[in-house]
C-alpha cells in the first residue's frame, strides 16, 4: 500500500513540477494585476484566472494521459477534463488528477488494440473516430458524475467549517483546511467559503482573519523546508517549491510531496493550527482576500501594526511544521548501511558483478554515486563489475545488487526482493563505499 502511495505521488509529482513555471506566473500575475495587486487591471487578471482554472487542468489531463495511454490517451484526458472544468471550474485540478489517468487507461485499453486489427489504410480513420467517441464518453463522466460528486465534497466541506467558526473554533479548521488543500481544493475553499464570510468581517471590524487561514504559506515552507533539510534526494525540487511557496504563494508545489508520504499531513494540521492560535492571539487579519498566498500579498493587504502578530503567525507555523515534519521523516528512519536482504544472506556468498545505484529519477545522486563507485573498484583494480544508474521504476532484472540512500530503501519495488540491498547514508561521499568494496572484493575473490 505505501509503495502504491509513493507511486502515485510520484507519478503527479513529476507532472506537477513540469509546469510549476505556469503556477510561478499565475502567483506573479496576480500580485501585479490582480484586484488588490501592484497595478491593478481587471482585463489582464483575466489571464491569470483561466490559465488556472483550464489551462493547467488540461495540460495535468493531458500529461496524465499520455503518460498511460501516449497521444491518444492524452487527447482523452483533455476531453475527459473539460467536460470536468465545465461541470465545476473550481475543482478542475482535482478532476484533471482522476480523469486523465482514466482517460490514459481507456484509450489504452479501447484504441490500441482495435487498431491493431484494423487494416492499414483505415487506421488514422478509425483512431480518431475512436478518439472522438471514446472521449466524448470520458467528458460526460466529469461532466454529469464527477463534477457533481466533488461539488458535494466540497459543500459538506463548507458546512463544517462553517460550523467551526460559527462556533468559535477555528483553530480547529486546521484539521480540514489542510487536507482539503493537498486534494487540490484550496482555490475552492479560499473563494467559495472564507472569502463570502471574511468580507462579512471586514464590513464589521475592518479586517478578517478567515483570509489568513488557507492562504498562510508557512506550513507548507516549513514542510518543505524539513524535506529540504532532511532528504538526500529531489533537493532541487524541495528548494524550488520552498521558493515558489514562500515569494509566489502557490500551495499545489508541494501536494504531490505529501500524497507520497500522507503521514506528513499532521506536520501541515500541526503548522496551520499553531499559525492560526498565533493570528487570533495577535487579533490580526487582512483587509482584503488574497490570492495567491504569497509572503508579498500577505504584507500588502495587512495593516502596518498587524505585521508583528503576522511575522510571529508565519514563522511559528513555519517552525512547527518544520518540527513536526523532521519528526515524521525521522520516525520512517531505517536501519541501513548493510546488506538488509536475509534471503541472500541465506543463500551464501555469491559473486556480485552487476549493480544497480538507484534514486528517484535515475540522473541525480545514483549517477554520481556509480561514477564514484567505479572510480574506487579501479583504484583497488577490481574488474568485471558492471555499475549503472538507475531510476526507481525502471530497475532491470538481472541486477545483483542494488545501492541506494537509506531513506530510500523501502520504495525499492518488490519484484527487486531477490537482489541485495546496501543502502548507505549518503551516495556522493567516498568514505561510504569501503565496506561494500571490502564485501564484494571477499565474494569475487
Amino acid at each position: 500500500m505505501k509503495k502504491t502511495i509513493h507511486k502515485i505521488g510520484k507519478f503527479y509529482s513529476k507532472i506537477i513540477m513540469k509546469y510549476i513555471g505556469i503556477f510561478l506566473f499565475i502567483g506573479f500575475s496576480s500580485v501585479l494585476f490582480g484586484k488588490n495587486g501592484w497595478i491593478p487591471n481587471e482585463s489582464l487578471n483575466q489571464i491569470s484566472g483561466l490559465a488556472y482554472s483550464v489551462v493547467i487542468p488540461c495540460l495535468i489531463g493531458y500529461a496524465a494521459g499520455e503518460n498511460l495511454g501516449g497521444d491518444s490517451g492524452g487527447v482523452v484526458g483533455v476531453l475527459a477534463t473539460i467536460g470536468m472544468i465545465v461541470g465545476n471550474d473550481r475543482m478542475g485540478i482535482l478532476g484533471a488528477m482522476i480523469l486523465g489517468p482514466m482517460g490514459g487507461l481507456s484509450a489504452k485499453i479501447v484504441i490500441q488494440p482495435v487498431i491493431d486489427r484494423t487494416k492499414a489504410s483505415l487506421q488514422m480513420l478509425v483512431r480518431n473516430i475512436l478518439l472522438a467517441v471514446l472521449g466524448g464518453i470520458c467528458c460526460m463522466v466529469g461532466f454529469f458524475l464527477l463534477a457533481p460528486v466533488l461539488g458535494g465534497m466540497s459543500a459538506w466541506l463548507s458546512h463544517a467549517l462553517k460550523i467551526m467558526i460559527a462556533e468559535k473554533w477555528i483553530v480547529l479548521s486546521s484539521v480540514l483546511i489542510e487536507p482539503a488543500k493537498v486534494l487540490f481544493l484550496n482555490n475552492g475553499i479560499n473563494h467559495a467559503i472564507l472569502t463570502p464570510l471574511g468580507i462579512q468581517q471586514v464590513e464589521e471590524s475592518g479586517k478578517s482573519i478567515l483570509f489568513l487561514l488557507e492562504t498562510n504559506p508557512g506550513p507548507g515552507m516549513g514542510l518543505l523546508l524539513s524535506l529540504l533539510c532532511y532528504k538526500k534526494t529531489r533537493k532541487e525540487q524541495y528548494a524550488t517549491g520552498l521558493f515558489v511557496q514562500g515569494i509566489g504563494g502557490i500551495h499545489e508545489v508541494y501536494f504531490p510531496f505529501v500524497l507520497s508520504e500522507l503521514r506528513l499531513l499532521i506536520a501541515l494540521i500541526a503548522g496551520g493550527m499553531v499559525g492560526t492560535f498565533c493570528f487570533a492571539v495577535t487579533g490580526v487579519g487582512l483587509r482584503a482576500p488574497i490570492s495567491p498566498g504569497s509572503l508579498i500579498t500577505l504584507f500588502l493587504m495587512a495593516d502596518l501594526e498587524d505585521y508583528p502578530g503576522l511575522m510571529l503567525g508565519v514563522a511559528a507555523s513555519a517552525a512547527a511544521a518544520f518540527a513536526v515534519g523532521w519528526l515524521m521523516l525521522a520516525v520512517k528512519k531505517k536501519n541501513a548501511g548493510k546488506l538488509i536482504m536475509e534471503e541472500e544472506k541465506e543463500k551464501g556468498m555469491s559473486p556480485i558483478h552487476k549493480i544497480g545505484f538507484v534514486c528517484d529519477g535515475g540522473v541525480g545522486s545514483s549517477v554520481m554515486g556509480a561514477a564514484l563507485f567505479r572510480k574506487k573498484a579501479a583504484q583497488r583494480g577490481m574488474e568485471g563489475l558492471e555499475v549503472k544508474a538507475y531510476a526507481v521504476d525502471q530497475i532491470p532484472d538481472g541486477l545483483e545488487m542494488i545501492v541506494c540512500q537509506k531513506d530510500f530503501a523501502d520504495m525499492i519495488p518488490e519484484s527487486c526482493q531477490t537482489m541485495e540491498l546496501f543502502a548507505l547514508d549518503n551516495l556522493v561521499s567516498s568514505e561510504s563505499y569501503g565496506n561494500l568494496l571490502d564485501e564484494i572484493q571477499k565474494r569475487n575473490g
